[in-house]
């Protein structure tokens, strides 16, 4: 087969078929990148306008509802809700450790979440 026959990217060299395929992905690359910037800026953020103490937070990708939070020197609490069940858990991450504990009435039987309860003031028993 003679050069006339041959079609333009066949008569090119190794390198510059290299060299093309290369400028090829990196503006690929660069316009894709674009876009996702021009698409991020372009979705408006939304506030958050709920009040902090109305704010419902989630652990355990939602498994969890969280009933109260605190911290002191040795680690962080959580007063944790099962959201299937409403069974209460007490949650501890101190640093490399973590345990969690299910609560349990004086009978035995697992303490359930009850929305007239101060769980806020069972944290000072725990301290």
């Amino acid at each position: 087969m003679d050069d006339e026959n041959k079609g333009y990217w066949q008569k090119l060299s190794l390198g510059t078929k290299i060299f093309l395929m290369f400028a090829a992905l990196v503006i690929s690359v660069i316009c894709i990148s674009g876009m996702a910037v021009i698409i991020r800026r372009s979705i408006p953020s939304v506030k958050n306008t709920v009040p902090q103490e109305k704010q419902v937070s989630y652990f355990a990708d939602g498994y969890f509802t969280v009933i109260d939070k605190w911290s002191d020197s040795q680690g962080t609490y959580y007063l944790l809700k099962a959201n299937d069940t409403g069974v209460l858990y007490f949650y501890i991450n101190s640093g490399y450790g973590k345990a969690i504990t299910v609560l349990c009435n004086p009978d035995g039987s697992n303490q359930t979440y009850d929305e007239t309860k101060d769980y806020k003031a069972l944290r000072e028993g725990w301290k």
